[in-house]
This record gives structure tokens, C-alpha cells and sequence, in this order.
């Protein structure tokens, strides 16, 4: 596709395009996974809580709940580019401050505008895919954009456990890696005409029925993510108990993502994909099934199903973002996926808050059995209300 800029010249996404999107989509992931093999050294070298230090890797994830929404909307309003490279800017400098700080407070500070940065990068980026690319390309890049988030996560879980050997603060500067992802945005991202009804080009708006679909994606990205949460958040101590070392557990945990990985490019190659409900119920069967595992007392169970949680996760992402994509207008791609990251950040922040004390009232088994009876029916009311809305339109000429 070929766009009109500001300056009237004509612009067509390139290759270094879609590969700074893609990477910029990877830095969503760097909130937590850079930094999590840190935590230990955080509360002993700057003698903090477990509790605090804990906050360094959970509130980048709470600020980007709250700030999804208004970053969307502001993006929106002057430019999903500009909105992305001011983003990555933050993104960085808050990123590498964190290396500097002495204290826990100062590093809980540098936390906050991370999380605002992360909220831009990914509105603005996921938006921008929604714009530059429709019909199969998009979910094509949708697919990728889900692999990418994936392998990010297992390679920057594998370097930050590198440089944690070396002292608490060297992950911090991991974050450097956005700058050449900057220098791509500044080079081959740009924002882009939209029409406007005035001109040759009609605007779009919202089919009919088509935001009563949105909020059952809405849902779903939500309950993947609450999900998924409870396995990163409880399965390292579980490993533990069984003796199993700290190494282990990591490539275990990584598996997850190799397995989105493989899916999502798996995905992203089919040419026909079954409707969207029946995507996300296949999607959660698989969360059922695989959270049901982890009440298992057998290393070899648990193993697998942390694969197949991240099976689930590469069906269920991609479907979600290229349906919410194609439902919206593109000068409302930024609020669409505002609300996306928003709710996709408060699933991962409320499991823990959630799901903690009912470990703790009725143990690990039961939390399991009942969190796997909950998705289950969860998908089996997404199929339901799919059935019910009917065929979800994309956008339409206003």
C-alpha cells in the first residue's frame, strides 16, 4: 500500500518498516523479562523488600494498564509515528536509568516512565500495523508481531540472566538495544494521511455491530493474559520444590515462548483461519489443558504444559490483535489498541493480586482445577457470543 505524508510526498512501508515495528513490538516484553533475573541482587544490594523489590518488574505492567488508553487516544490525535519514537526515547533513557540508581525508590521512579514509554510503544506500534497493512498482510504481521513478542521474551530472559552474573545493575542497559530500533523508526516509519471524507479517499467508521465483537476481544486478551500470568508468577516456586535449579527453570519457562514462537509463524502462513471465536476457544482448551498440568507433581507433565500454554498464546494473540485491526478505522487504531494493551497489562497485574491468596487459602492444585473450570467456560461463552453477533465486519466507508 502507498500513503500520502505531510509534506505531500508519497510513502510505501518498506522492509526496515515492518523490522522496526516488529522490534519495537519485542520491547513490550522488556518490562519484565530483561530485569526478572535481577530481583535477588535488587533486594539484597540496595537492602530492600522482597515486596519492593518485586514492584521493579510488576509496575512498569500497572502503568501501562492505566496509561494504554490515553496513549492510544493521544497518538490518535497527533501521530502514531511521533507517538512511537518519543515513546522509544523514554523508553531508553528510563530503560538505562535504572543502571545509575542507588536506591530502591529512585529505581521505582525510573519504573513509572518506563511503563509510560512501553504504553506508547505499544499502541503505536500494533496501530501503525493496522494502518500500513490490511487483508492478509496484516494478519500475517499480526502472526509475526506475536513471534517476535515470543522469542524476545526468551532471549531477553537468557541476556539479562547473563549480565545479573555480573552485578544486579548491567541488565538495566539491555534497554540500548531500542536505540538502533529508534534509528530505524527515525528513517522508515512515518505518519501517514488518513482520509477524511473531504477528498477522493471516503473515511471509515465502525461497522454496525462490529465494538459489541471489540469488547469480546477486549475480554479475551484479558483472560490470556490473566492466564498465562499465573503460570510465570507460580511456577518457579513449584520447580523449586522439586528441587529443580534456577537454570532449569529458565529454560523450562522459556519453552513457553519458543512454543508461541512456532505457533504464531505457523499462523501466519495459513491461508484460511476459522472465525475468531472458534480460534480463541481452541486457544483457551489449550489453557485449560495446560493448567491443569501444573497440579501435577511430575517434572516432565509441567514441562509440556508450559508448551502448550504457549500454543495457546500463539493462536490467541495474533487472532485478537489482526480482529481488533480490522474492525477499526484507521484514525481510531490508536484508541483500539490502547484499550488492548491496557487490558492486556491489567490481566498479567490483577492474576498475582487475584490468584495469590487463593493459593494461599486453597493451595496449588485446587487454584489450578478451578482456574482451568473458569477459561474453560470462558471459551466456551467466547464461541457463544461469537455465534450470536454473527460475521464480524471490517470497517466501512462513512
Amino acid at each position: 500500500m502507498q500513503f500520502t505524508i505531510a509534506d505531500g510526498k508519497q510513502f510505501k512501508p518498506s522492509g526496515l518498516t515492518k523490522l522496526a515495528l516488529l522490534m519495537a513490538s519485542m520491547m513490550v516484553l522488556m518490562g519484565s523479562a530483561a530485569v526478572s533475573p535481577a530481583l535477588h541482587g535488587i533486594e539484597v544490594e540496595l537492602g530492600t523488600s522482597k515486596f519492593l523489590a518485586s514492584m521493579v518488574i510488576s509496575l512498569p505492567s500497572l502503568v501501562v494498564a492505566v496509561f494504554g488508553f490515553p496513549m492510544g487516544y493521544l497518538a490518535d490525535r497527533v501521530g502514531l509515528a511521533k507517538v512511537l519514537i518519543a515513546s522509544l526515547v523514554l523508553f531508553i533513557v528510563a530503560g538505562v536509568s535504572g543502571y545509575f540508581c542507588s536506591d530502591i525508590y529512585t529505581l521505582l521512579a525510573t519504573r513509572v516512565f518506563l511503563g509510560v514509554g512501553i504504553a506508547g510503544i505499544s499502541t503505536a506500534a500494533t496501530g501503525l500495523m493496522g494502518i500500513y497493512y490490511d487483508g492478509d498482510e496484516r494478519r500475517r504481521v499480526m502472526a509475526v508481531q506475536s513471534a517476535f513478542m515470543g522469542f524476545g521474551g526468551v532471549v531477553l530472559e537468557i541476556i539479562g540472566g547473563l549480565m545479573a552474573d555480573v552485578s544486579w545493575n548491567v541488565p538495566f542497559l539491555v534497554y540500548l538495544i531500542a536505540v538502533p530500533i529508534l534509528i530505524a523508526g527515525l528513517i522508515a516509519v512515518r505518519d501517514v494521511i488518513l482520509p477524511t471524507g473531504n477528498g477522493a479517499a471516503p473515511a471509515q467508521q465502525f461497522a454496525k455491530g462490529s465494538k459489541a465483537h471489540m469488547a469480546v476481544l477486549y475480554a479475551s486478551i484479558f483472560m490470556l493474559m490473566f492466564l498465562m500470568f499465573i503460570v510465570t508468577a507460580n511456577v518457579s516456586d513449584i520447580l523449586t520444590s522439586m528441587d529443580v535449579s534456577m537454570t532449569v527453570c529458565g529454560f523450562i519457562l522459556a519453552l513457553m515462548g519458543l512454543t508461541q514462537v512456532f505457533t504464531s509463524l505457523a499462523y501466519s502462513r495459513v491461508r484460511r483461519i476459522p472465525k475468531y471465536q472458534y480460534m480463541l476457544l481452541a486457544a483457551f482448551l489449550l489453557q485449560a489443558v495446560a493448567i491443569t498440568m501444573f497440579a501435577s507433581d511430575s517434572l516432565a507433565v509441567l514441562t509440556v504444559g508450559v508448551g502448550i500454554m504457549g500454543v495457546g498464546l500463539g493462536l490467541g494473540m495474533p487472532t485478537i490483535t489482526n480482529n481488533l485491526s480490522m474492525m477499526s478505522p484507521p484514525a481510531a487504531q490508536g484508541k483500539t489498541m490502547g484499550i488492548y494493551s491496557c487490558l492486556m497489562n491489567l490481566g498479567t497485574s490483577l492474576s498475582t493480586v487475584i490468584m495469590g491468596p487463593v493459593i494461599v487459602a486453597i493451595g496449588y492444585t485446587s487454584s489450578f482445577q478451578l482456574s482451568a473450570v473458569v477459561v474453560l467456560l470462558f471459551g466456551i461463552a467466547v464461541l457463544v457470543a461469537g455465534r450470536f453477533l454473527g460475521q464480524p465486519e471490517p470497517a466501512t466507508e462513512a
